[in-house]
């Protein structure tokens, strides 16, 4: 698609204030290129590509183009919960009208077989294995006539990403500057079109619930949501606030802070306010998340985080949990350092409504909604703006739970048609 919106972005210069149809002449120069086209791993994130697929692929098949398309996902499935999904739809009834439908589902994972090894992959992270991945780096970047340059700068789509240390044909890279920062498609394509042969270094272990770098908490589709917190963001609110755990190092969630036996997502602890031991309650163990100084405490850079008035800092106190972005469950006597800014902001901006989205549906914005309600304000939770750790099992408990305490869960469509004047 990245070649697609290119011959677009062409076509409109071309046209110039005039305008027309530039799909038609980009499917018109595809069909000459190639009668068959072939789609590996397809998948629908971007709005931009949702929007013009459906004339894209009708153009190419009226032009007689074969197009065979492999992807994870049924048709159906396709740009779930997306933008304006309602006008991807009609691409939709085009690959299951026009194409054949095929699961290839063996039952058997080829990735999973036994290959002959092959010194490519050098596991784990010791000096011996460092030293020895960099005698092979020097072996392949030996020709003096092509010496090693740090830094070395890729242009794509007006961006400049730096190359650590490379040749001309040969790169190397930490698994970081490749996957723990802001990077597209593009950039990669860019890499690959570049160098024939990449080194990635220090690449760490995750497990199945961290799968996002930097200690982040990784929810199941958890970016999925992004373009519609963006989308909300658009919207004419009078106060855009964002909230993010600001967790010390010791903080009593962690798993890691409670000995061997105890298990992120598993285990429980016994939480006490130091201000009335009698009160206490249980809360669940997670993994090391949102430490402060670390670059899993902040917020995506893929958010339109211009547009956010101020941001709520929670969780700061290491002896107490807080899911809720107004406080933590104690409540004889509160705890002050477990009791967030929120309800004094929205108060003096005059807030009447309250509209909550993000991560995670079943913890932080099921209970900042309730705690909302609570204290007064009329709460709506955005369903397509979420996801859960519990997957789809853990939203509809929270669902029930957010309608017995007054929080309706609504669509962005609704926030649009019944929370937004309009305009005169």
């Amino acid at each position: 698609m990245i070649d697609v919106h290119k011959r677009i972005h062409a076509i409109k210069q071309k046209l110039g204030h005039s305008g027309g149809d530039v799909i038609e002449p980009v499917a018109r120069d595809l069909a000459n290129d190639a009668y068959v086209l072939c789609f590996d791993e397809f998948q629908v994130t971007d709005i931009a590509d949702a929007m013009i697929l459906r004339q894209l692929f009708e153009k190419l098949l009226n032009y007689g183009v074969v197009c065979v398309i492999t992807s994870n996902r049924h048709p159906d499935e396709l740009y779930k919960n997306g933008i304006q999904r309602s006008s991807f739809v009609p691409c939709i009834d085009i690959l299951k009208e026009r194409f054949e439908v095929t699961d290839l589902d063996s039952g058997t994972d080829y990735r999973r077989i036994p290959r002959t090894l092959s010194h490519v992959y050098y596991d784990p992270l010791t000096p011996e294995n460092r030293r020895e991945v960099d005698k092979i780096f020097g072996a392949y970047t030996s020709d003096p006539a092509d010496p090693v340059i740090r830094n070395r700068k890729l242009e794509t789509w007006g961006r400049t990403l730096l190359v650590p240390e490379s040749t001309s044909k040969v790169a190397k890279f930490r698994f970081n500057d490749l996957c723990g920062k802001p990077l597209s498609a593009a950039d990669y394509i860019e890499i690959t079109k570049s160098f024939g042969t990449i080194f990635v270094m220090d690449i760490p272990k995750m497990g199945l619930h961290q799968k996002d770098l930097n200690g982040s908490l990784a929810v199941p589709e958890g970016r999925d949501i992004v373009p519609i917190i963006n989308d909300l963001l658009s919207l004419p609110f009078a106060l855009k606030l964002a909230t993010k755990d600001h967790h010390p190092p010791d903080h009593i969630s962690f798993a890691s802070n409670h000995g061997p036996t105890a298990r992120p997502f598993e285990s429980f602890t016994q939480i006490v306010n130091p201000a009335n031991p009698k009160e206490t309650y249980s809360s669940r163990l997670w993994p090391d998340h949102c430490v402060q100084g670390t670059p899993g405490n902040a917020l995506l850079p893929s958010l339109h985080l211009d547009k956010v008035d101020q941001v709520i800092l929670k969780g700061c106190d290491p002896r107490v949990e807080m899911y809720s972005a107004f406080r933590s469950p104690l409540r004889d006597p509160p705890l002050e350092s477990a009791v967030s800014d929120l309800a004094r902001v929205l108060r003096a901006a005059g807030v009447t409504d309250v509209v909550v989205a993000g991560l995670a549906g079943d913890y932080c914005v099921k209970f900042s909604a309730m705690d909302s309600a609570e204290e007064g304000w009329r709460t709506v939770v955005v369903e397509d703006g979420l996801r859960c750790v519990h997957g789809r099992d853990g939203w509809e408990a929270t669902k029930e739970e957010l309608g017995a305490k007054g929080v309706e869960v609504v669509s962005l469509d609704w926030v649009k048609e019944n929370l937004i004047p309009e305009k005169a």
